[in-house]
């Protein structure tokens, strides 16, 4: 999808000149809102256990994607421009990736594939880790992922990621605007801020803890009411 992944790099480079914007970039989807979708793949020179396969977590995203989110680089490199569908292709895995598979520091360079007889160019090299950030809030642990270029394997539903300080209201129009340039008959949708995606990804487990500390409350209150009825 060759128009496709033009459309991203455009839109890309677009957002990035909007004034008071320091980074954006456009990925599979956000941290925290319960994305669940995982693929097996093989591990150049490796066989997985008996009965079991390589696998993870999948995401795509462009260049500055993980700069706009705030996801630390860890080892090697982010995704370029020169990244695209006429380049060799590459890969960006999580540090739960690169500790499941791979001993400290070895991963990077090292090639993976998602087909049974896979020919050179179907190879995917690892140039980066980056840090771990959990699908869910309440996980206990980040699932191992990893995040396909935006502009070699497009998907067709992305999320724009802008980091900025400007104005909320005139950013939205910004970008709104920076669509509109590139295809009118698009619009964008669901503008939100992080804060409250963080703030909803949250507030179930705390309405559960404010009722488990009312219970707790509750159940001390009637063990003191107990105590001082058996006193009296």
């Amino acid at each position: 999808m060759p128009e496709l992944s033009r459309f991203y790099e455009r839109l890309a480079t677009e957002l990035e000149s909007i004034p008071g914007v320091s980074s954006a970039g456009l990925g599979s989807d956000l941290p925290w809102t319960g994305w669940d979708d995982n693929t097996s793949f093989s591990i150049e020179g490796r066989k997985p256990p008996l009965h079991q396969d390589f696998g993870a977590r999948y995401h795509v995203a462009t260049w500055d994607y993980f700069r706009a989110l705030g996801i630390p680089l860890m080892q090697g490199r982010f995704f370029t421009r020169e990244d695209s569908a006429d380049r060799p292709k590459v890969i960006v895995i999580n540090q739960a990736l690169a500790n499941l598979y791979w001993s400290k520091g070895e991963s990077l360079g090292k090639r993976i594939t998602f087909g049974d007889h896979p020919k050179d160019s179907d190879w995917l090299t690892i140039v980066g880790i980056v840090g771990d950030v959990k699908d869910k809030p309440e996980s206990t642990n980040t699932h191992p992922a990893f995040w396909w270029s935006a502009l070699q394997t497009p998907f067709s539903q992305m999320s724009v990621v802008v980091r900025a300080n400007s104005d909320s209201q005139a950013l939205t129009q910004a970008v709104r605007a920076a669509v509109h340039r590139i295809d009118p008959s698009l619009a964008v949708a669901e503008v939100q801020w992080m804060d409250d995606v963080a703030d909803a990804a949250v507030a179930t487990p705390r309405f559960v803890f404010v009722l488990v500390g009312i219970f707790a409350g509750l159940a001390i209150l009637l063990a003191a009411i107990g105590t001082y009825g058996v006193i009296a």
